[in-house]
């Protein structure tokens, strides 16, 4: 049984007439003739389950109505389903722009690839993390000023200790996130990244051509990869924050860029997670040491492969060690179990040593300290005081805690 426009125009016409009262209920948000089984239905389309209906708010279990002189009956149903929506899609690009809060800042979507089985982009702490180590999860990540994403992990940065300036957000529609990159500003695309770069094939000084897509002008830039630096960098909020085994690249990016994955031309590997620069250099997170393992890849219609990995999301279980530290934890902590007056002589830089503590931070980020030792005078002319990071340990749900050393 085959029905015209005209006759289920009429169907729904008569039957909205006959059930004002049902119809005017607030779970109700359409009415639709529709083929269930071969066989035509009226259904009621609510968003929940109708409770205590009134009399003449009963939906009839059968329903009659006349069409071209003839009388026909229908099967009546309500039918619980989510509202329709209607939303203009956003195709999520790695060197888009990205932001926790776009109404200040932006950065950039570095790359999109699934992590566990689940759909994320790539991007910095300080990009996505609208309220720093305090940022809730999940928080909405905007992309290209759409929110697209949710906050899915961080690493928390610190004002010392830090190798990562990282953050993941979940794709809310899987559809949006896209395999390719944003186009250059000739119209041209360079490849999105499918690996990481393997560790023992990254060399400093070997020429190797890289490349970043960002969210700022010029939209894709190259260089090389020139040295390994523990650096201080002076962030938005002012904070200084130091940082251990960064990948320093000739100047490629600028404000802006900040999330952008550097890729390695001539394997097409992701090796490094920009974040910070200045007139002469770039500097970089150690991406190709994450860890994680590639594990296939997944297309979606029409659209480019996304590389699938396996791994630790807080990258808790990454392969560090190959990182070169300044301050080695393992020597530190060994000397602080041993109650040694000294540190290791690595550690002195022409300071005394004053003692040692754990700072605790809970989820709302307040702090206080463990077994902070009393601190001797300081015997320098002009006074300094050092907090050196030693050792970071997540308890728990959220809560941090962090051994330092003191130095003046």
């Amino acid at each position: 049984m085959a029905l015209s426009f005209d006759e289920c125009r009429a169907i729904l016409d008569q039957f909205k007439r006959s059930n004002p009262g049902f119809l005017s209920r607030s779970e109700v948000h359409g009415v639709q003739v529709e083929f269930r089984h071969d066989q035509p239905t009226i259904a009621v389309l609510v968003t929940a389950e109708v409770m205590n209906a009134l009399p003449d708010e009963m939906l009839p279990e059968r329903f009659f109505y006349e069409f071209e002189g003839r009388r026909a009956e229908l099967p009546v149903e309500a039918r619980i389903v989510p509202m329709a929506r209607a939303q203009a899609g956003v195709l999520c690009h790695p060197g888009d722009e990205a932001s926790g809060d776009p109404r200040h800042f932006f950065g950039t979507l570095g790359w999109n690839f699934y992590l566990n089985g689940v759909l994320v982009c790539l991007s910095n702490w300080h990009v996505m993390c609208a309220q720093g180590n305090n940022t809730p999860i999940p928080s909405i990540v905007y992309l290209n000023g759409s929110p697209e994403a949710a906050l899915y992990t961080f690493k928390p940065v610190y004002s010392t200790g830090n190798v990562w300036d990282y953050a993941l957000a979940q794709y809310l529609s899987p559809p949006d996130a896209s395999g390719d990159m944003r186009s250059c500003a000739d119209g041209s695309q360079l490849p999105c990244p499918g690996i990481l770069s393997p560790p023992a094939s990254v060399h400093f000084g070997d020429n190797s051509h890289y490349y970043k897509v960002g969210a700022r002008a010029p939209i894709c830039r190259t260089g090389t990869l020139i040295g390994l630096s523990d650096v201080n960098v002076l962030y938005d909020d002012n904070v200084i924050r130091y940082f251990t085994s960064q990948l320093v690249f000739s100047k490629m990016t600028d404000s802006g860029d900040s999330g952008a994955v550097i890729v390695r031309q001539a394997d097409t590997s992701a090796t490094g997670l920009n974040f910070a620069g200045n007139d002469h250099f770039t500097y970089a997170n150690p991406l190709y040491l994450v860890g994680w393992q590639r594990t296939g890849a997944i297309r979606f219609d029409g659209g480019v492969e996304i590389p699938m990995f396996s791994g630790s999301p807080t990258l808790e279980h990454a392969p560090l060690s190959k990182v070169p530290r300044t301050i080695e934890p393992e020597a530190a902590i060994k000397s602080l179990a041993a109650g040694l007056d000294t540190p290791p002589p690595a550690f002195t830089a022409g300071l005394y040593y004053l003692g040692f503590g754990v700072r605790v931070t809970d989820i709302y980020g307040n702090t206080s300290w463990e077994g902070l030792k009393e601190a001797p005078p300081i015997r320098s002319v002009q006074p300094i005081s050092v907090l050196v990071s030693i050792d970071r340990q997540q308890v728990g749900y959220q809560v941090m805690r962090e051994t330092f050393l003191h130095f003046g």
